[in-house]
């Protein structure tokens, strides 16, 4: 029944979450990301001082040229901190608010990272050539998942920490102890009574 059927809601949708997206989402993603990520990464590298173009998903550099793949557009990132941030938000019993936020700061940590990636590559590919991006490739998505991971985890126990303060009530004063114990009884617990 819907006892049950809430029980088992977010494992089952938890699966589906690692599962390769629908090609009606996936695709309009990988397009949005990819050319944005070149766009942004070539501005910022003629910031730096060194002359790039973007053309699609293409970075042009004076040496080579660098294509952001659909590997290189941030999905796998973005699927990943996804996974992550739902995660967090069930295992600590977060409110629903705190599960958005979390799911946003996850999101944000990911397309950060993927821009880091790229930018890395791109830098590598000016001083190196187009062969090292090969080298670098696999090892520059392998930290972005850990930092991914590891400024979401960082996050979410910030938000753990500050739930529980403003959980936790201040305790009450404590009250002065009586002058005298209301004792019952004969003369002689009286009398102990009053001599205490």
């Amino acid at each position: 029944g819907a006892p049950w059927a809430r029980y088992f809601a977010f494992p089952a949708c938890f699966l589906l979450l690692s599962a390769p997206w629908p090609l009606q989402i996936e695709n309009p993603v990988v397009q949005g990301l990819s050319p944005f990520n070149a766009w942004l990464v070539a501005h910022v590298l003629i910031d730096f001082g060194i002359f790039a173009q973007s053309s699609g998903q293409v970075i042009v550099l004076p040496n080579c040229t660098l294509g952001v793949e659909e590997a290189c557009s941030g999905l796998r990132s973005l699927q990943a901190a996804l996974m992550i941030a739902f995660l967090i938000g069930e295992l600590f019993r977060f409110s629903w608010p705190r599960r958005v936020q979390i799911v946003a700061l996850a999101l944000a940590v990911s397309l950060a990272g993927n821009f880091l990636r790229t930018f890395s590559l791109a830098l590598i590919a000016f001083d190196q050539g187009p062969s090292a991006v090969t080298r670098w490739h696999d090892t520059a998505g392998g930290s972005i998942l850990i930092l991914t991971t590891a400024v979401t985890c960082l996050g979410s126990y910030l938000f753990y920490r500050s739930d529980r303060r403003h959980a936790l009530k201040p305790p009450a004063a404590m009250s002065a102890p009586p002058s005298s114990l209301p004792l019952r009884g004969g003369p002689a617990l009286r009398l102990a009574g009053g001599i205490l």
